[in-house]
């Protein structure tokens, strides 16, 4: 499960908007475009992505494995999720 996290819907279009930036050079805007599209479903402040998991532990998730896809940039959401979310 990919997630984009950040503390404001400000950030999370911030992190979201530098993923693309990253993909375009490389996959072209289109794909891109349809990348970050599909990033955006687990994407949001860490109560919109706990309200999420809570979601999928109803559907019947035993646990997820996530993947967040600027970690090689910035660690700040992984540690925001560590903090914010684990646990909730």
């Amino acid at each position: 499960m990919n997630i984009v996290i950040g503390s404001d819907a400000g950030e999370v279009a911030d992190r979201l908007a530098a993923i693309k930036a990253r993909l375009v050079p490389i996959i072209g805007e289109d794909v891109a475009e349809g990348t970050v599209a599909n990033l955006a479903t687990t994407a949001g402040t860490p109560e919109q992505i706990a309200e999420r998991l809570a979601e999928y532990r109803g559907l019947g998730l035993g646990y997820a494995i996530c993947n967040f896809p600027e970690a090689a940039y910035d660690r700040s959401g992984i540690d925001l999720f560590v903090r914010e979310v684990i646990g909730v």
